[in-house]
């Protein structure tokens, strides 16, 4: 049987094993698993970060976009990541949208000494069947911590009683605002991760930076993440004017209308 390639190669996975460390006194094995990013077919509800790989070219609608992807950047500049990446997604493809076969795929892939897995560092939840694995792999393995930045809200609504319930304590799912269903966050009061453009606007909307994954993983309130990576030139030129000025959030938002204001797709 083929199975799923995990990964533990990520300057947060380590930041986030630090900090576990620091907090609870104790080393656990953080691994990873992805599938490719920005794709209509693996991320379907991706809207302002949208970007991704073809033909070994990164493709972004640089006037769209509120922040560029990321994974998408990486998957360009490493192909060998993107190539890993595609093959977990032919094997998760032929199991045909059926949740049985994804569960047993998935829960035969985890690592055995794995004790977090951060679930797609690239990738998202591409299809009801294939969340709903997850959350069965989650109940098979209560040992292990699983957490996952997403923009399919829908899924995750679909199942949100029974999440609520406590049927699957050791899951984390943190919405990742940017998607096509953001309305879901605000109306279902999804726990939340908000892309900031400097430690100020943080401030000013009185949100914890997660430098290491730790509140991803553990928290339970809404946070920020502080944009990284290669953005384009109309999204630097609104860091350095954000990072210059000690304003307030009305004018952060009256900014981002003026310089970052997207032509449309």
């Amino acid at each position: 049987m083929k199975l799923l390639k995990f990964s533990t190669v990520n300057q947060k996975l380590d930041k986030l094993a630090l900090e576990v460390h620091k907090q609870k006194g104790i080393y656990l094995n953080v691994y990873s698993v992805s599938i490719p990013s920005g794709r209509a077919e693996t991320c379907p509800y991706a809207d302002k970060c949208k970007a991704y790989v073809d033909n070994g070219k990164l493709i972004s609608n640089d006037d769209y976009v509120d922040y560029r992807c990321y994974s998408a950047s990486s998957e360009a500049r490493f192909p060998s990541q993107l190539k890993q990446r595609d093959y977990n997604f032919d094997l998760l493809k032929d199991c045909n949208n059926d949740v049985q076969e994804l569960t047993t795929l998935i829960n035969a892939s985890i690592p055995i000494e794995a004790q977090i897995i951060r679930i797609h560092v690239g990738g998202d939840f591409y299809s009801q069947p294939y969340f709903d694995a997850w959350l069965n792999v989650a109940m098979l393995n209560r040992e292990i911590r699983f957490y996952s930045y997403t923009k399919s809200l829908p899924f995750w609504v679909n199942r949100l009683d029974s999440i609520k319930l406590g049927e699957f304590p050791n899951m984390e799912l943190i919405a990742s605002r940017g998607g096509t269903k953001d309305k879901l966050i605000d109306e279902h009061q999804l726990k939340e991760a908000v892309v900031v453009y400097s430690e100020k606007e943080a401030k000013e909307r009185n949100l914890e930076i997660d430098y290491t994954d730790y509140l991803a993983c553990y928290g339970k309130e809404s946070f920020a993440l502080l944009i990284h990576g290669t953005q384009p030139k109309r999204i630097n030129k609104f860091r350095k004017l954000i990072n210059k000025l000690n304003i307030s959030i009305e004018a952060i938002e009256f900014f981002k209308n003026k310089v970052l204001t997207p032509k449309q797709k």
